[in-house]
């Protein structure tokens, strides 16, 4: 499901820690602290193949929120998301 222009915008500047360890592979760890930065409206095109590629083979619809997400060792990590995955993965602190 993905967020409305307004409840992206409202997400921009909060903070975010990762609930569990579903994100491990694109090395965000359970735990991991990260700041919304930034909202992105993708164009409504299906999406390539993979582990984060595929949305059920519909297309993508709405607004993504960015979230950067800061390692203790080598630089900080972007990773956009939906709605659905932001209330799944993220709790915001």
């Amino acid at each position: 499901m993905p967020f409305t222009k307004a409840e992206a915008e409202a997400r921009v500047g909060k903070w975010v820690r990762v609930r569990d360890d579903s994100c491990y592979d694109e090395g965000i760890e359970q735990g991991m602290l990260g700041k919304v930065v930034a909202i992105s409206f993708p164009p409504t095109v299906e999406i390539g193949v993979g582990k984060r590629g595929i949305r059920r083979g519909k297309q993508w619809e709405g607004w993504l929120v960015a979230v950067e997400f800061y390692r203790p060792r080598g630089p900080s990590a972007l990773f956009c998301v939906d709605q659905e995955e932001y209330d799944r993965v993220l709790d915001e602190i």
